[in-house]
């Protein structure tokens, strides 16, 4: 294995343990019921607008608009000296696994209303990308002969690229409206 594959699988299992241990220290909170969580010690801390919750969806978010970078660094010449696309690649995978987990923490496991067309635009991005992922790890490196399969594999691909960019486009749509109505009724400041 080479030493930027150990390096890539050391990054996933420490964000891994880093958010497992972020999850079972507010699992008194997440697990209580709704109507009960205003009294619980953590509400302050975990609820969405909180001081952790609140960074939770900062950072998710963060990292699902730096996942863009990989879609840019594809379409503009100027970018291809920053590094090879599949670096790109591996990041955008890596902050489109652990942006929706902080997201997750963020909502503390409560959906409801605008939040929960946000969130489920985001899970089936998600997994249109593990899908898409999948796909692409199954595509024909060579394009002189086709098998049955492959040429399936190659036309899935293609039809996977038509659901996941306007399912995106969505996502971020559904974040915009959700960011700019938390700031403007003020949610976000209502910690203390």
């Amino acid at each position: 294995m080479s030493f930027y594959r150990l390096s890539l699988l050391l990054l996933y299992l420490v964000s891994f343990a880093g958010v497992a241990r972020l999850a079972a220290d507010g699992a008194s909170y997440y697990v209580t019921p709704l109507a009960e969580r205003p009294r619980h010690e953590l509400y302050w801390s975990l609820k969405p607008g909180g001081e952790h919750g609140l960074l939770y969806g900062v950072a998710g978010t963060t990292m699902m608009i730096l996942m863009l970078g990989y879609s840019l660094r594809k379409r503009f010449s100027v970018l291809r000296r920053w590094g090879p696309v599949y670096v790109w690649l591996d990041l955008h995978i890596y902050l489109g696994v652990f942006g929706p987990l902080l997201v997750l923490l963020h909502t503390s496991f409560k959906f409801g209303g605008l939040v929960s067309l946000s969130f489920y635009s985001m899970a089936a991005v998600a997994t249109s990308g593990v899908v898409g992922r999948y796909l692409y790890l199954r595509l024909p490196r060579s394009e002189d002969v086709l098998s049955a399969q492959e040429r399936r594999i190659v036309r899935a691909f293609h039809y996977w690229h038509v659901f996941h960019k306007p399912l995106t486009f969505v996502m971020y749509l559904f974040l915009v409206v959700h960011v700019v109505v938390a700031w403007r009724t003020g949610y976000v400041w209502r910690m203390g």
